[in-house]
């Protein structure tokens, strides 16, 4: 039994941890709120418990995970112990032996577990990732283990060879007493040692990163339900944009800064970053975390909540959240339920809206072509039927009647004349299908893509009620887009402003129509192949799989993946704005993915996106490769073959 000293140290301890976490607490209601249904509650919370009792997203880290659940059940088993032990006296002796045994067992693995992420830690923090307090809580950890073994290893060293069953039911204790004297006096140092280190991991909980245990928690609570490719819209009135910078953050975005634990696995995964660009998710995430808490320290010294941060918006300066591509493979392989891209999103929406003027020189004249022309390339309405000309096609907008839209794009129809041809070859397809489809022609505008990826929300918002607008007068119901980027914002953003349509992307309805006989496949093109999987279609919307079943019934031989594929796929590095940006530093992330292409030895590199086969075949043009890889669209490889 505890004596009232130690009740007094442990309240103390709980009181300074409840004062940490009320802190923190502080800090994340800086942000606006955010409503969340009631009846999603129970869902939420069973999530949370499979999400935290599984460890399935820590243990796509086959190491640091396993490591990580050696850590967590030697944190929350000997809770149980102890709290069970309180009951000891009516408790039947076998069962306190099997208690015993198993609080061993569960101990050692956590030291096992302490230990190596101490060294991947290390690994980690090299160079200016260092953090002061990243190690504390393991050292604190690693201590707590040492000590408990090493007092269970002087009582059965105080107890000697007598103890025969003591120490079978604590194989661990008797090791270690081997390295323990007999002392009464060091066993009370030891227990004592032990206690106050215990009390101390505790009143430390949310002063060090270890606070992640409740953050993470309740990150994966308040992201529950909200599929990866949710970015939330912004209500653009003058109140909002008064505002201070944190205050346009949302609650849950800040409480997720404190369930990042500086794993690094989001930088693993991150194209520019490993194409040695400037961004760093982990250190984007890191300096938000640090800013919001210079911005409550603020508020509390001088009483103004509303201070402007500095300009600053990470380590590496402004170059960082402009070279990210939006591939979403941080939040996609994050264990905790950050969403690094949402806080870049609304730091460059920050910098365009708020700021003005502090993005890069060449998004002005994208910005202006998409006000003036409604598309991306400045090229006006004229234009946007070139590609149809020849063609006998149904416009939906001179009140011809069609069952489907085929949703053009701005980079399919404008680019160049390679793009425009994968465009005509699509409708052939759908023609040969039977399908009664039509286009809008000119009175397709952007979709709003490329303005939401670089921070021009405003821009986005009025390209989006102006198209739903346009799509509800025609009487439109369903949709087929080429592009995934127009795919995804049909599908996943526009309804959040009021549309209904059901819109597929045009794999999804070539794979279903080969399916049902509709479309046939009347030949095979020989050559080695692989393919390449757009962000938009892969990771925001999980169409994996309709791209390589048409492509399997399309070719002679198998088809080959790259080691970084599916959800793990290399972008082409274009999107968020990056095929106009210019002078990026380090490697372009399409010559990163086009050296992979040609180190497994295939002929063709085959994609499903207009932006991806441009940059792709371009960088593939630039390295000389042209006559041994060539860059297609799967609409492009079916139209041989159908």
């Amino acid at each position: 039994m505890l004596s009232g000293f130690d009740l007094l140290l442990t309240l103390a301890a709980f009181l300074v941890m409840l004062w940490g976490f009320t802190r923190r607490y502080m800090m994340w209601k800086q942000g606006k709120a955010v409503e969340h249904a009631a009846d999603e509650s129970v869902g939420k919370i069973r999530q949370v418990l499979l999400s935290t009792l599984s460890h399935h997203e820590i243990l796509q880290d086959r190491c640091g995970g396993v490591a990580h659940l050696f850590v967590f059940w030697g944190f929350i088993v000997p809770f149980i112990v102890v709290i069970l032990a309180q009951f000891r006296p009516i408790m039947p002796l076998w069962t306190a032996r099997g208690l015993s045994l198993v609080l061993d067992l569960v101990g050692a693995l956590a030291l096992v577990g302490t230990a190596t992420l101490l060294v991947k830690r290390y690994r980690h923090d090299q160079g200016p990732r260092h953090q002061k307090n990243a190690w504390m809580h393991l050292w604190l950890l690693t201590a707590i283990l040492v000590t408990g073994f090493l007092s269970e290893g002087g009582r059965l060293s105080l107890n000697g060879t007598a103890d025969t069953l003591g120490r079978i039911w604590s194989p661990v204790g008797a090791a270690v007493s081997c390295l323990v004297p007999p002392s009464p006096t060091l066993l009370k140092l030891l227990i004592r040692g032990h206690f106050l280190l215990a009390l101390a991991f505790l009143a430390l909980l949310p002063f060090s990163t270890m606070r992640h245990m409740i953050a993470t928690a309740l990150s994966t609570y308040y992201r529950g339900g909200k599929p990866d490719h949710f970015i939330h819209s912004l209500p653009l009135n003058e109140a909002y944009l008064r505002t201070s910078k944190f205050a346009r953050f949302t609650y849950d975005q800040l409480l997720s800064l404190d369930a990042c634990m500086n794993c690094g696995r989001c930088d693993k995964g991150c194209p520019p970053y490993l194409s040695r660009q400037p961004l760093s998710p982990e250190n984007v995430v890191r300096s938000m975390r640090g800013r919001m808490e210079e911005e409550y320290s603020r508020s509390r010294g001088n009483g103004c909540k509303n201070e402007t941060l500095p300009q600053e918006t990470g380590p590496a300066g402004e170059e960082d959240i402009w070279s990210c591509t939006t591939c979403m493979a941080c939040s996609e392989l994050c264990p905790a339920s950050v969403r690094p891209l949402q806080n870049i999103i609304d730091l460059r929406r920050a910098a365009v809206l708020m700021e003005g003027k502090r993005y890069p020189p060449e998004y002005k004249q994208v910005f202006r072509n998409l006000e003036i022309f409604g598309d991306i390339l400045g090229k006006g309405k004229l234009s946007k039927e070139d590609w149809a000309t020849p063609a006998n096609l149904k416009r939906i907008s001179e009140g011809a009647k069609a069952d489907t839209l085929l949703w053009i794009g701005c980079m399919g129809a404008l680019y160049d004349e390679r793009s425009k041809e994968t465009v005509s070859h699509a409708a052939t397809i759908l023609e040969k299908a039977g399908v009664n489809f039509g286009i809008l022609g000119r009175e397709e505008l952007c979709c709003g893509d490329p303005a939401r990826g670089m921070g021009n929300e405003y821009l986005f918002q009025a390209l989006a009620r102006r198209n739903i607008s346009t799509l509800k007068r025609y009487g439109v119901s369903e949709i087929i887009a080429i592009c995934p980027h127009c795919f995804n914002v049909l599908h996943n953003e526009y309804p959040h402003f009021g549309s209904h349509f059901r819109v597929r992307h045009f794999t999804q309805v070539i794979d279903e129509f080969i399916r049902e006989g509709r479309l046939e496949i009347k030949g095979r093109i020989n050559g080695e192949f692989t393919y390449h999987d757009p962000c938009y279609l892969g990771r925001y919307n999980g169409i994996y799989e309709p791209p390589r079943s048409i492509l399997k019934k399309a070719i002679g031989t198998g088809l080959k993946e790259m080691a970084h594929s599916k959800q793990r796929s290399l972008c082409c590095g274009a999107g968020g704005g990056n095929f106009w940006r210019k002078g990026t530093v380090g490697k372009r992330v399409e010559d990163l993915r086009v050296e992979e292409t040609a180190s497994i030895d295939v002929t063709s590199l085959v994609t499903a996106c207009p932006l991806c086969r441009i940059v792709l075949a371009s960088a593939v043009n630039q390295k000389g490769l042209r006559h041994q890889l060539k860059v297609m669209d799967v609409i492009d490889v079916v139209s041989q073959v159908s």
